[in-house]
C-alpha cells in the first residue's frame, strides 16, 4: 500500500482538492503534521480554536473522501513546550486514508509514538490482514 508523506508546503491550504491523492489508486493513506484540529476536544489549553478553521479542515478532509482514523496512544500530538498555563496542547498530526484502504484492510492502526525530540508526537501506522 503506497504511504504518501506531504509536507505542510505541499498542502497549501484546505481550500482545493489534493491534486496527488486524485492521482493515486488502490488502497492509500498517509501521515502528516495538517497544522490544524477538527474541533474543541483536539485542544487543551489556550483559547478556544477557531470553528471556521476547524470546519474548513473537516471539508477539505470530506471533499477529498478522506477517513480521519483513530490514533492510539497520546490524544494530542503537539505541545508548544511551555510551562503552566501558557501550555497548549493540539492534536495535529494524524493519518487519513480513502476507502478503499479501508475495504482492503481488516485493521488499520495509528498509534502516537512518546520519547520524540520534538514539540510533535510521531505516528506509526500498522496494517493487518489476518
Amino acid at each position: 500500500m503506497p504511504l504518501l508523506l506531504i509536507s505542510k508546503e505541499d498542502l497549501c491550504g484546505w481550500s482545493s482538492p489534493i491534486s496527488k491523492t486524485s492521482l493515486m489508486h488502490g488502497s492509500w493513506a498517509f501521515i502528516s503534521d495538517f497544522n490544524s484540529i477538527v474541533g474543541a476536544k483536539e485542544k487543551k489549553g489556550g483559547r478556544l480554536p477557531n470553528n471556521l478553521v476547524c470546519n474548513e479542515f473537516l471539508s477539505w478532509s470530506n471533499s477529498n473522501d478522506l477517513t480521519h482514523l483513530n490514533t492510539r496512544g497520546a490524544t494530542f500530538t503537539w505541545s508548544n513546550n511551555r510551562r503552566g498555563c501558557a501550555r497548549i496542547y493540539l492534536r495535529l498530526d494524524r493519518a487519513l486514508c480513502n476507502d478503499n484502504c479501508l475495504l482492503d484492510w481488516k485493521s488499520i492502526s495509528p498509534y502516537t509514538l512518546l520519547g520524540s525530540k520534538s514539540e510533535h508526537h510521531p505516528i506509526l501506522l500498522t496494517l493487518h490482514n489476518n
